[in-house]
């Protein structure tokens, strides 16, 4: 079968790094697969056999090479891997659906969030669609009238049976950004220097081009805040763009993960029935080169290597900001965390913006370390993945799950041990629902 996937190929975020670990796959198994990327993403690792071509740029109308793409690689299927940019504002959409519509292709988008606005939904002309949670699907059945197909993520194959990490080490990692909750991690580090002096973290902060000054700006806010909680030597933040290889290098080396992110558009069961959630979208940026920075509070603060060719584009002069706002949220018949996981009827919802499933955690999983997430995220696993969750509220169950995992053999064993027994869902068992998906949009092309 041939593929288009509309994707932010090579971009420093999750549904990139998703992107290639489906269709590697899928090409795999002897599908053709080109990618239709952005101008603006950075270079990527291209799994064997995947062209691609960098021809839309995230928030704007797709141009004429869009169209001159897809009628040259005549696919069977248009898979759109959805990015809440991608979708706003509403008339770069109504663009985007009539370019698409005009190839008369069976089009298939991950939602891996279900957007808020409605006409993202209903104005579509979507043969299916894919979510990664059994959440994020009840909410799309009930607002749309298209087959919704529930994928949950994978990992890249078995757990290892023994791993020997660096002792008292944890990792992070994630967009360079207040929501990320880097700051808690500090305060649990701080708390336990007394018994765990050699305790270290790193940070893997991903750099987007929509908020470059901004991250810079809260990696000075971090700077400050390792140097005023004694963590010096301790603490090291690597931002900039990192392979897929590079990531499992690092996580393979860290004994605990951690990612207690607070303020991001997933939702906890509390939000959903308190109220709205804050989503985050912005503006392109100018072209900035590629900067890695050491070891905070070591040293001065300065540039340690740059690489790539730049992480993005648009007019000259252009600054970014990140814009925070407000996306309303009505639901009813919510019960609580089991029913709403375990059953199709428990959410009744009305307007939700809902992240799925993160890529993040299934990283960490695939590397085989165990990992701490805070009670406002990743409720929305199935049954077979939730004993593998740690969780973690505030600042001082953090503390205690990160001495736990340190300093109890047998409770870091028994972490281990859940993750190989647990975790068994592989990317080549998402290929396989994937194929399914395409024989129900395109049966003559299978």
């Amino acid at each position: 079968m041939r593929l288009a996937v509309i994707s932010p190929w090579g971009s420093p975020c999750g549904i990139s790094v998703y992107s290639a670990d489906v269709f590697g796959e899928l090409r795999r198994r002897g599908h053709t697969v080109h990618v239709l990327a952005s101008e603006d993403a950075l270079p990527a690792a291209t799994p064997a056999g995947i062209s691609h071509s960098r021809v839309w740029r995230q928030g704007q109308s797709p141009s004429w090479r869009v169209m001159a793409e897809l009628h040259r690689f005549r696919p069977d299927v248009i898979h759109v891997q959805h990015e809440m940019g991608f979708f706003s504002p509403l008339a770069v959409w109504r663009d985007w659906r009539d370019c698409l519509q005009s190839c008369s292709v069976p089009l298939v988008v991950t939602y891996h969030s279900v957007p808020d606005a409605a006409t993202s939904l209903t104005d579509l002309p979507v043969a299916a669609a894919v979510v990664c949670s059994p959440v994020a699907k009840c909410i799309l059945e009930s607002r749309v009238s298209f087959p919704v197909f529930g994928i949950e993520h994978g990992v890249d194959g078995p757990l290892p049976d023994r791993r020997d990490p660096e002792p008292n080490s944890l990792v992070t990692f994630g967009f360079l950004a207040g929501c990320k909750g880097y700051e808690r991690i500090l305060q649990a580090m701080a708390a336990l220097r007394p018994e765990l002096p050699d305790l270290t973290l790193t940070i893997l902060g991903s750099l987007t081009s929509r908020a470059l000054s901004a991250q810079m700006d809260y990696f000075q806010r971090l700077h400050q805040q390792v140097l005023q909680l004694g963590l010096s030597g301790q603490v090291d933040i690597s931002c900039g763009f990192r392979t897929l290889p590079e990531i499992r290098s690092i996580l393979s080396r860290k004994a605990v993960g951690v990612l207690h992110y607070d303020r991001t558009d997933r939702l906890s069961v509390s939000e959903l029935r308190e109220g709205p959630v804050a989503d985050q979208t912005s503006p392109a940026a100018p072209t900035m080169p590629l900067t890695e920075w050491g070891t905070s509070g070591a040293g001065p603060l300065l540039p340690r290597m740059v690489s790539g060719s730049g992480l993005g584009t648009s007019g000259p002069g252009e600054l970014e900001s990140a814009v925070l706002h407000e996306v309303p949220l009505e639901t009813s018949g919510v019960r609580d965390e089991v029913d709403m996981v375990g059953q199709g009827d428990a959410v009744v919802p009305g307007r939700a913006g809902v992240r799925c499933q993160s890529a993040a955690i299934f990283r960490m999983w695939s590397a085989g370390v165990p990992c701490i997430v805070s009670m406002a995220q990743h409720f929305d696993l199935g049954a077979q993945l939730r004993p593998a969750l740690i969780r973690a509220e505030g600042v001082r169950s953090l503390t205690d799950q990160i001495r736990r995992l340190c300093t109890d053999r047998d409770a870091y064993a028994a972490a281990c041990e859940t993750l190989r027994s647990r975790v068994t869902r592989t990317w080549h068992d998402v290929a396989d629902d994937h194929e399914r998906v395409y024989a129900a949009v395109a049966p003559t092309a299978v």
